[in-house]
C-alpha cells in the first residue's frame, strides 16, 4: 500500500527522513531519491507520530508506541499505562545520555519515558488540558527541563 497521508516527519541523519503515514513507516534518503517502506509489519497501521535520533526510532499510533534501537530494522512494543491515541513523539536533545522520550496523546495528556521508550508513564502535573496535539522539548532541556505542550486551548 502506498501512503496517501503523511502524519509526521523527522530527520534521519544527513539528507534523510522518516515519515509516519497511513501505510506505516517510510524512509527517504537523497542517495536513493525515493521512498522505501520500512517495518512491513506496520504497513496496515496508520502511524501518527515518529521520533528518531541515532539508531533509535520511536513510532506511535492509536494505542501503541513501538521502539527500534537498530535504525528501524526491528521493533518492540513499549509498555504504556493505557492504550493512548498517540499524536506526537519527542526525544530529549540529550537522549543518548538521559533516555527521555515524550508522547502527546489525544485524551491522556503527556506520557514520559526515562528508559529510552521501553516504558511510559503519565506526566501531567500542571497540565490543564489532556488533549495534547504537539510537543517541543527545549534545546537546553538538560539545564532548564522545559517542555511545551500544545493543546486545543493553550500552550503549557
Amino acid at each position: 500500500m502506498t501512503p496517501t497521508n503523511i502524519f509526521a516527519l523527522v530527520p534521519a541523519g544527513a539528507r534523510a527522513c522518516y515519515a509516519a503515514t497511513n501505510a506505516g513507516l517510510w524512509h527517504w534518503t537523497d542517495k536513493r531519491g525515493a521512498w522505501q517502506q520500512l517495518a512491513p509489519q506496520f504497513a496496515p497501521v496508520a502511524l501518527t507520530a515518529v521520533a528518531a535520533t541515532g539508531s533509535t526510532v520511536l513510532i506511535g499510533a492509536n494505542g501503541d508506541i513501538a521502539v527500534s534501537r537498530d535504525g528501524a530494522k526491528t521493533f518492540g512494543l513499549a509498555t504504556l499505562p493505557i492504550k493512548a491515541q498517540v499524536l506526537a513523539l519527542a526525544l530529549s536533545p540529550n537522549f543518548e545520555r538521559d533516555s527521555i522520550a515524550l508522547a502527546a496523546t489525544a485524551q491522556d495528556g503527556v506520557l514520559r519515558s526515562t528508559d529510552g521508550g521501553a516504558t511510559f508513564h503519565a506526566w501531567n502535573f500542571g497540565l490543564l488540558d489532556l488533549h495534547v496535539n504537539a510537543l517541543v522539548i527545549s534545546p537546553e532541556f538538560a539545564e532548564d527541563a522545559t517542555v511545551f505542550a500544545a493543546t486545543d486551548n493553550a500552550v503549557f
